[in-house]
């Protein structure tokens, strides 16, 4: 009993400190406390919590009513005390909503009403963190929660929730959702034709009891469009007979990062969805599904669309990358796969790897000798420097004179495609080619959007004492995708470093990397190979501040490497 006491006394304390640098809600009402309508107190806390980067508190006692969606963007923390209610009175509007969130924690409320409650989200800024828990979401009539489209750089976790008939309870986007240890009641109705829950990138489902409320219609748990789906110990439920747990809407990867389906440990029932009677119902074959240990009760584990003919399906699919495991579960109808599909996969092992739209050896050659004449018609570029620190001092010009740098061309050099690419069984020249003009060399996209691919420089001797600074210009190209990363493998430990990497426009231009410092070594020789990576997609700036889009190559597009070099420091 003391051990009891002294918890709760620790929970308590902790809580006290939280709160008690919050923003008060209540210090606003109280300047008009006949106001039937909070809006503008609420508006008016979370603007001045975001002021100072703090947050607010809600004390219980209460329920906050509100008209108009309430920003909170800058607030770190929405804290509820004694669980008061936040009510939306119209239908139409949702609660809190942010689109330049960076890390929040929202605890310890009850959303009632309105479109969507939590709609967060920010530009794609790295190292976020979302927090909701201990809250309780009812009658939403969009979602419950919302990580909107741009927040994929954002870990998510919503945990210890209660989602009572909501129309959606989670839509996401994010690098990592982790929802868990929580409580779905479904909405009686269905008009939208939508999922209780949406992934769009990566989630963990764990530890969910999940009610569905069985009305006709195409009723489902989870519409997966993401390359990762987990599902551990999920109750999707056997009221009103059930409805499907999984529709799967993201097709297979050919090779590398794929699309991937776990079911595991959970009860599953779907008496109620006669259009999709399965436990997992593709549209869209993933790389992998598997569903484990689970109770699979009167349906089939897996259904495919009619659209899928098994016969062709895989045919791009590269041996090793398409899996499928239903083992250790409890049903009638495990057996019951849809015809073909063991076989189809079996037969995936004998596939050859097909590139759709790729160049062939005549369009290659074509779009190689086009890069080199328009790569001879850029002019030469001024010396430059560059700059470090806050007075932008130089610390490393261009040199210029012959005597001052050793050239790493084509003529020199051998340069080289015929690399798998990193983690992939899969050759470079497949998805790049490479030509040169004069000193230049040009790096050709055989594909839209190539991964990874790199050109690999061999055997490159460094001098750390005469010539220890590695160079090279990337010149602007007409292409509006891709951007390059630089590698090199250091013989003599055989190491491998990164050295550069930019997502952006700032990518183009002169660049220097002082080996010195790379190895840790001032003196001695050593070879090196350079490993010059050419990337599908570069991050463009679309004219508003902060807001950014992707941008990706497409095949005969190029880049020019104007020189590379090893120079004196």
């Amino acid at each position: 009993m003391k051990k009891f006491f002294f918890t709760v006394f620790a929970i308590l304390l902790t809580f006290a400190v939280s709160a008690a640098g919050l923003v008060n809600v209540e210090d606003y009402i109280k300047k008009n406390p006949s106001a039937t309508d909070h809006t503008a107190a609420v508006q008016q806390a979370m603007k001045d919590a975001a002021k100072t980067g703090t947050g607010v508190l809600f004390p219980g006692g209460r329920s906050y009513r509100l008209s108009d969606t309430i920003n909170i963007s800058g607030v770190s923390e929405i804290i509820g005390q004694g669980q008061p209610s936040i009510v939306m009175t119209n239908p139409e509007k949702d609660i809190f909503q942010s689109r330049n969130l960076w890390r929040i924690r929202i605890e310890g409320l009850t959303f009632t009403g309105g479109r969507d409650q939590l709609s967060l989200g920010n530009q794609n800024i790295d190292r976020g963190f979302f927090s909701v828990s201990h809250c309780r979401f009812i009658k939403a009539s969009g979602v419950a929660v919302r990580f909107l489209k741009e927040t994929r750089s954002t870990h998510c976790i919503v945990q210890f929730c209660v989602f009572d008939f909501c129309q959606q309870a989670l839509v996401t986007v994010g690098d990592h959702c982790y929802f868990s240890n929580s409580w779905i009641t479904t909405a009686l109705k269905n008009p939208k034709d939508l999922a209780v829950i949406e992934n769009h990138n990566y989630l963990n489902c764990q530890d969910i009891l999940g009610v569905p409320l069985v009305v006709s219609g195409n009723l489902r748990w989870i519409d997966n469009y993401g390359h990762t789906l987990t599902c551990r110990n999920f109750r999707f439920g056997g009221e009103g007979g059930g409805f499907t747990p999984v529709v799967n809407f993201a097709k297979y990867r050919p090779s590398g990062w794929g699309v991937h389906i776990l079911l595991e440990d959970c009860w599953i029932g779907n008496q109620g969805n006669i259009l999709k009677k399965s436990a997992v119902f593709c549209e869209e074959f993933p790389n992998s599904l598997v569903i484990k240990n689970s109770q699979v009760m009167g349906i089939p584990p897996v259904a495919l669309s009619p659209k899928i003919n098994l016969k062709t399906y895989f045919a791009e699919a590269k041996p090793g990358m398409i899996y499928m495991d239903v083992a250790q579960n409890a049903g009638e109808f495990l057996e019951d796969l849809p015809e073909g599909l063991i076989e189809a996969i079996k037969n995936v092992k004998n596939n050859k790897k097909v590139y759709a739209g790729q160049l062939t050896a005549a369009e290659t050659e074509k779009a190689v000798a086009d890069a080199i004449a328009k790569a001879a018609k850029i002019p030469e570029t001024k010396a430059q420097g560059i700059v470090s620190g806050k007075n932008k001092q130089i610390v490393h010009k261009q040199q210029m004179k012959p005597e001052n740098f050793r050239k790493i061309t084509m003529d020199t050099h051998v340069w080289s495609v015929a690399d798998y690419l990193d983690g992939l069984k899969e050759r470079c020249g497949e998805e790049i080619a490479i030509g040169k003009s004069g000193d230049r060399v040009v790096i050709v996209a055989r594909i839209d959007q190539p991964s990874y691919p790199h050109v690999r420089v061999k055997d490159v001797e460094v001098d750390l004492e005469n010539y220890p600074m590695l160079t090279w210009n990337l010149l602007v190209p007409e292409c509006p995708g891709g951007h390059i990363a630089v590698k090199f493998i250091d013989h003599t430990s055989g190491k491998q470093y990164e050295v550069f990497e930019d997502y952006l426009d700032t990518q183009f231009g002169y660049r220097a990397i002082d080996l010195r410092k790379v190895l840790k070594r001032n003196t001695g020789k050593t070879k090196i190979d350079i490993k010059f990576y050419l990337c599908g997609c570069r991050i463009k700036n679309q004219g508003a501040v902060g807001k950014k889009g992707v941008a990706y190559l497409q095949k005969k597009e190029f880049f020019v490497l104007d020189f590379l070099r090893l120079e004196k420091q």
